[in-house]
């Protein structure tokens, strides 16, 4: 009984309050906003800064090899190949770059939810390198003395880069009174970039030490990645139409393939020329982690 008591003495409160909260709401200014809040209930933004990146890249795996047609006093005496591949090891790369972005985003009606997407852009400018060089090969050749032998690509260093990065990114966020926070996750493009420098090929052939491919060449490769990006942020509103942005991203590539190739012509075994080419691929993915800050102006 004395619960029952006690729920009706609360619910009589709670409705006594009821009403004279909505009194006081009746008897108000029509002018009095329900809340005040400096977030547009939609606008379209622009805004440019600055990013702080940290970029790995995995996954590494560098092919070589070469195939060549011998000849003696310009006859064609038999043919030779050999190939290998390692895996380069590389350090973390921090960089400081520029970073841009435009977007949209809306106000869910009747909650203080909203739903945007942007599109971003930031030159991540990460690289690494590893020197010296050095890529196994075991091969054979044919001809009147018929051998397998073993070798070496050697260069003096091979490096691999990621500078330009864009993401579309749809997010979800809570508002609040000067800003929102938002979650988000979409496709990425990044382009990647590989170089093998100074590379020369060398067999050893019964003991005794060749110069394959001559004098030292060099290789390069680019191409643009897909990817995806997860990113998690935060705006503060200076005044409605200006707002600070501050967030992090984990952003993946694919692993990617990208050939090299090019000729070499040599004596350089007991009077045999070799004729071939050297060729190989590059391959591997990258992750970056970015925070970035941006001053932005609504529309």
């Amino acid at each position: 009984m004395r619960v029952v008591r006690l729920f009706c003495a609360v619910a009589g409160f709670a409705a006594i309050t009821a009403t004279a909260q909505a009194q006081a709401i009746t008897k108000a200014p029509a002018s009095m906003p329900a809340s005040v809040t400096l977030v547009p209930d939609s606008a379209f933004f622009i805004g440019a800064g600055g990013s702080l990146n940290a970029t790995r890249f995995t996954d590494q795996s560098l092919y070589a090899q070469g195939v060549s047609t011998i000849y003696e006093n310009g006859v064609e005496a038999g043919a030779g190949s050999a190939g290998g591949a390692m895996s380069p090891g590389f350090d973390t790369s921090y960089d400081l770059s520029g970073a841009a972005q435009l977007g949209y985003f809306s106000r869910i009606p009747g909650t203080e939810w909203l739903w945007g997407v942007k599109f971003t852009y930031n030159y991540v400018g990460g690289d690494a390198q590893t020197e010296p060089v050095v890529v196994p090969q075991a091969g054979s050749f044919t001809g009147a003395s018929p051998s397998t032998f073993t070798g070496n690509v050697v260069a003096r260093s091979y490096t691999t880069s990621l500078d330009n990065q864009f993401a579309l990114v749809p997010f979800i966020g809570r508002s609040f009174e000067k800003g929102f926070l938002y979650l988000g996750a979409g496709p990425t493009l990044s382009r990647v970039n590989y170089t093998f420098n100074e590379v020369v090929g060398l067999a050893d052939i019964n003991g005794v030490h060749y110069d394959i491919t001559g004098r030292s060449a060099s290789y390069s490769a680019s191409d643009w990645a897909w990817g995806g990006a997860v990113v998690v942020g935060a705006t503060y509103f200076v005044t409605p139409d200006w707002f600070l942005d501050i967030s992090y991203t984990y952003a993946l590539t694919e692993n990617v393939s990208l050939a090299y190739a090019g000729p070499f012509s040599t004596t350089a075994r007991g009077g045999f020329e070799d004729t071939g080419i050297l060729s190989g691929t590059f391959s591997g993915a990258t992750s970056t982690q970015a925070i970035t800050l941006s001053i932005n102006r609504a529309f």
